[in-house]
């Protein structure tokens, strides 16, 4: 089959990458640049989805639909709440329209392909520049695990028809990278992934494979080695067990606990529409650290609803998907959304880009993907 050059989309993988390379950017030529690249996304980001709008039946899809209906709940909260967030809101726009063109047009499977390695590699080089900065100022957690969880489900998606001894591979070499950046959320939400992947592969063959079994225990078992290495050696490490253990949650009791008390205590049309975008901000002096309260805050149970819909949509999609590649890395993705926007900021998270453009190349019904290779 053969597919017209799309400009637009081979555009905006272009700027796509280039912003998820945004901090070296930033460390290397200074913000300038970055803003330039903001602006151009965006740019791009708003005529991709005038194009998703325009587009023949068979590009919408109701994913899309839920996640502008989110960006508009958005929008309204920001232009309503008095907010100064601009760069919180410019990066929920990017993940939340991103992935319409994608969704919606025809191009090259195997282009998209390169681009989308492309990306998650540029997103793994953003983990050590991350990882190197806050070595240098003696961080206790380094953050950068979500740049190394989004790539994650990109090399498992495009390595799909490659041996499973690939595949595992890749899952323990990503489970080491995020466990070396101490996030507990992250870490999570990599076992999960883990788990939820090759327990779809598993239960899809409708028979015992010795081989998914064997990569699993492997798996595990590597995971295992590796966390008990690093508690013998990292003394940050050992530290950030202990006090998980000991109940330490960053603070995020205190901050959960308080939005919840002004969310209770609110007005009924402040709890029903929220109190703009900063609400959170404005209450507890810091982001809600879980998409779930900052929805609720800024939006109220009316933004909230909406959100709950976008990721039940993705959800009920990927429960019916036929192909069991693309059911498991779409359950991939709905396991680090659930983890994140329970315990931290998803939609609000520039590398979230990465995981909702994959989603939508994996949705879009005007391509093959046989012609990826």
């Amino acid at each position: 089959m053969l597919y017209k050059k799309n400009y637009l989309i081979y555009a905006l993988f272009a700027v796509l990458i280039t912003y998820t390379a945004y901090t070296f950017l930033w460390t290397r030529f200074g913000l300038g640049v970055t803003f330039v690249v903001q602006l151009a996304l965006l740019g791009l980001v708003i005529l991709g989805f005038f194009a998703y709008l325009v587009s023949p039946p068979s590009g919408k899809n109701s994913w899309i639909n839920w996640l502008f209906a989110v960006w508009v709940t958005q929008a309204l909260a920001y232009t309503l709440g008095d907010s100064s967030a601009t760069t919180q809101f410019k990066e929920s726009t990017f993940v939340l329209l991103c992935a319409a063109p994608i969704i919606s047009q025809q191009y090259n499977p195997k282009h998209a392909k390169y681009f989308m390695i492309v990306m998650g590699a540029v997103s793994i080089a953003m983990y050590f520049v991350t990882i190197s900065m806050m070595r240098l100022e003696n961080e206790n957690s380094y953050g950068g695990g979500y740049l190394i969880l989004v790539a994650f489900p990109v090399l498992l998606y495009f390595f799909r028809h490659k041996s499973i001894r690939i595949r595992m591979i890749i899952s323990i070499l990503t489970f080491v990278l995020v466990l070396l950046s101490m996030k507990r959320g992250d870490i999570l939400s990599c076992i999960l992934v883990i788990l939820v992947y090759y327990y779809i592969m598993l239960r899809h063959k409708g028979k015992i494979d010795s081989k998914v079994i064997v990569a699993i225990i492997f798996v595990a078992f590597a995971g295992f080695l590796i966390f008990k290495y690093m508690l013998s050696t990292s003394d940050i490490f050992a530290w950030r067990f202990e006090q998980t253990m000991k109940g330490d949650s960053s603070n995020r009791d205190d901050i959960y606990s308080s939005l919840i008390n002004n969310f209770l205590n609110a007005p009924f049309d402040v709890q029903l529409f929220g109190g703009g975008f900063d609400a959170s901000v404005k209450i507890a002096g810091i982001r809600a650290h879980s998409d779930i309260l900052e929805v609720l805050s800024c939006e109220g149970i009316f933004g909230l609803t909406i959100y709950l819909g976008a990721f039940f949509s993705l959800f009920r999609q990927m429960r019916r998907r036929a192909d069991v590649a693309e059911k498991a890395i779409l359950a991939s993705v709905l396991v680090i959304w659930l983890v994140k926007m329970v315990f931290s900021m998803f939609i609000f998270s520039q590398p979230t880009i990465i995981l909702f453009v994959l989603t939508g190349y994996i949705l879009n019904k005007r391509i093959d993907k046989q012609y990826e290779y």
